[in-house]
């Protein structure tokens, strides 16, 4: 919610949020129960009344990742992104600037080198760009292994009856959070024709490499077997091809400083959590957003102060390497408390939900059934409220104004 939030600001007429609300799926009911199908808690957005359609930054929204992907691009004029050419490596020019260079495909001569004022890795928890800083000097960050592998799947409502007979069958939901010994099987629905299934189990750091897609719904209906409905039912209709098998890895965020130069991260390049919230792409928009904005702030006030603080300050003004520098570490530094927040409230809310000893599924069965929903909430607000500004000058740049 707090990214949506965020992307309600982010373009002209709230256009945005709307347009990535619009592919996804509304959550206002949160369901929670153990492995016997007992119902431990359900968490609903009371700010919604029964029947009334939510406004996209009201309730959780799920859906995939192409989804998004899609609404964001179409946001942006033709040609903005450009895809097939995976970064190589990248070098600062003495004039502060970044020569980037590409992979070249196979059999075809390498891309030519750009040379960019800013240079973002937003490239995933094995980044490239975060390697190439630290060769660069930067302190090296390796992802750590949760001891967990994930069965994840999209199924397709129309083998479970549809998605109207779906929702029904869950008394009106659309999701399911079931919590066993060291183990937690998520599904909720992403889209009007699909859900999204997830199984997650203790596993040998390397022991996904290697299954067979057989092997793998095979290992997911014997984990399923048991587990109250929906759980083997969707396992059953996956099919084996369609199973991600993988493990659940996390990069623990820098404190204060990501990048160098005119180079920083954003997303899971800088920190990723584990799935317990569902913060991972959240995080990536929230990085993105507040990058956009120091940039801004910083060039409006430079405008400012060039036109002697007569209000000019959202004039075009470009921004020189060092100052482009200095709102990179800002933004590093804005970010980096929130996210190693968190990452240590996901990481422990994993634990938690996992439940990897009986006296912890004890603990996480009581707490949830005894905590009223409204405390639950409340104790989570920091991470899904949030308020921010384009024209809202920090601190620094108001006195740079106020100067000049």
């Amino acid at each position: 919610m707090r990214a949506m939030r965020l992307l309600s600001g982010a373009a002209d007429d709230a256009s945005l949020a709307h347009d990535v609300a619009a592919v996804g799926v509304a959550d206002a009911v949160v369901v929670m129960m153990d492995s016997s199908g007992r119902e431990l808690t359900r968490v609903r957005d009371a700010s919604v009344p029964p029947g009334v359609p939510p406004q996209p930054d009201q309730v959780i929204r799920n859906l995939t990742r192409p989804a998004l992907q899609r609404a964001l691009y179409a946001a942006l004029p033709p040609g903005t992104v450009v895809c097939g050419a995976a970064f190589a490596a990248a070098k600062p020019l003495p004039d502060g600037r970044v020569e980037v260079r590409f992979e070249a495909a196979a059999g075809e001569a390498p891309p030519e080198a750009a040379v960019v004022d800013v240079l973002v890795g937003a490239d995933g928890i094995r980044s490239s760009v975060r390697s190439q800083l630290e060769k660069m000097g930067a302190p090296p960050r390796r992802p750590v292994y949760s001891g967990y592998r994930y069965y994840r799947g999209l199924v397709d409502l129309e083998k479970l009856g549809g998605a109207d007979a779906w929702v029904a069958s869950l008394g009106g939901t659309n999701n399911r959070i079931i919590y066993g010994a060291s183990e937690t099987c998520m599904l909720y629905q992403v889209s009007p024709t699909h859900a999204s299934f997830a199984r997650y189990c203790p596993a040998p750091e390397g022991s996904s490499r290697g299954v067979s897609p057989a092997e793998a719904k095979q290992h997911l209906m014997e984990l399923c077997k048991g587990y109250p409905y929906p759980a083997p039912q969707m396992a059953e209709a996956l099919e084996g091809g369609a199973i991600h098998l993988g493990e659940l890895w996390s990069m623990p965020p820098s404190e204060e400083v990501w990048g160098a130069g005119c180079i920083t991260l954003a997303g899971d390049a800088a920190h990723a959590v584990l799935p317990t919230l569902g913060q991972g792409a959240g995080q990536g928009v929230e990085d993105a957003v507040t990058l956009a904005i120091t940039l801004h702030r910083a060039a409006a006030s430079k405008a400012a102060a060039a036109s002697g603080g007569g209000g000019a300050a959202n004039a075009a003004c470009r921004l020189s390497p060092a100052e482009v520098e200095a709102a990179l570490r800002q933004y590093e530094a804005e970010r980096g408390p929130h996210v190693q927040r968190v990452y240590h409230f996901s990481t422990s809310a994993f634990r938690s939900g996992v439940g990897e000893s009986w006296l912890g599924r004890l603990r996480r069965n009581w707490q949830y059934r005894l905590m009223p929903a409204w405390l639950m909430k409340k104790a989570t607000a920091w991470l899904t409220e949030c308020t921010f500004a384009w024209d809202e000058a920090p601190p620094a740049a108001a006195a740079v104004a106020a100067t000049a």
